[in-house]
């Protein structure tokens, strides 16, 4: 219970108007820590609630619907919440240290290191997304943690899309992950998000009326986890979108044509069975389509 509090105190922190540098030049909370004797301990911290969630949960229980969004996996969450709020204001932020960002210079000619050498919250979160989602035997975060998984995407884009730190991400992973390519071509774009190989995809009641409302029913599934499921794909194709848009003309030729690929052909009879794809219309651009008919959620 002590770091969700402690988590929380220092979002409150950085986002008061007092800890703000002036002119976007800056954060005091983040110079206060990166020039504190507590520095490396603050971020060993974070890396280790980030990499494994919280086993008891009952302290969890008589805290309110208000102040706990997800109560399966609080921390994380929380976490998660802290670096989006921090990343979307100006300047150079706590989030951005714990990141990986070089905070004394321009972020924007930040080179991310590889984890061996400096293992930070940014590696820990892709490790967290690529894990599994390969291997629709195993469990792959957005179908265990969907409310974990549409913050790790969405964190993603937010980096990919701010002009400071699009740069270093972009080319990050486009050079040590491949991971538009990666996860734009296994993570399912049909309404099934089961994982198990050989069970049938499991049909979803989603109906929609002439103005957009929808109704949701399955009993498996809560409807706030499959909203997050549909903004994982979503966020997913708006940093694809960005990729398209700003890879090197000559040099990504092919990772460019790979995604374009991957975006408007139809999957064959044999990639619907192993991948679990729906038949169209289950198109990723009528995903979008879907998505945008759902309650807007972090700004999308």
């Amino acid at each position: 219970m002590v770091p969700f509090f402690a988590i929380k105190l220092l979002q409150f922190l950085s986002l008061s108007p007092h800890i703000q540098g002036t002119g976007g030049q800056g954060n005091r909370l983040n110079a206060v820590i990166e020039g504190g004797i507590f520095r490396d301990n603050i971020l060993f911290n974070f890396i280790h609630m980030l990499e494994s969630p919280v086993t008891d949960l009952h302290n969890f229980d008589s805290l309110p619907d208000n102040l706990i969004v997800d109560r399966e996996d609080p921390i994380r969450v929380l976490i998660l919440d802290l670096l989006l709020s921090n990343t979307e204001l100006r300047g150079t932020t706590f989030a951005h240290f714990l990141l990986g960002f070089d905070t004394k210079g321009p972020l924007e000619k930040t080179v991310l290191s590889n984890p061996v050498s400096d293992h930070t919250c940014f590696h820990v979160i892709l490790d967290h997304l690529d894990q599994d989602v390969e291997n629709f035997a195993g469990s792959p975060l957005y179908n265990d943690h969907p409310h974990l998984a549409e913050r790790c995407y969405h964190l993603v884009y937010a980096l990919s899309a701010n002009p400071k730190t699009s740069f270093p991400t972009m080319t990050y992973l486009r050079q040590n992950h491949n991971f538009f390519k990666k996860h734009l071509e296994y993570l399912p774009i049909g309404p099934s998000f089961e994982t198990s190989v050989g069970s049938a995809p499991q049909q979803i009641d989603l109906q929609f009326d002439l103005m957009g409302n929808y109704s949701y029913n399955n009993r498996n599934e809560e409807e706030t986890e499959f909203i997050s499921k549909i903004h994982c794909r979503a966020w997913l194709l708006k940093s694809v979108a960005l990729e398209l848009h700003t890879s090197p003309s000559k040099k990504q030729v092919r990772q460019t044509q790979e995604l374009l690929h991957l975006l408007f052909s139809s999957p064959s009879v044999s990639e619907r069975t192993t991948l679990l794809f729906f038949p169209r219309p289950f198109s990723p651009v009528v995903v979008l389509t879907v998505f945008f008919c759902l309650p807007s959620r972090g700004g999308l």
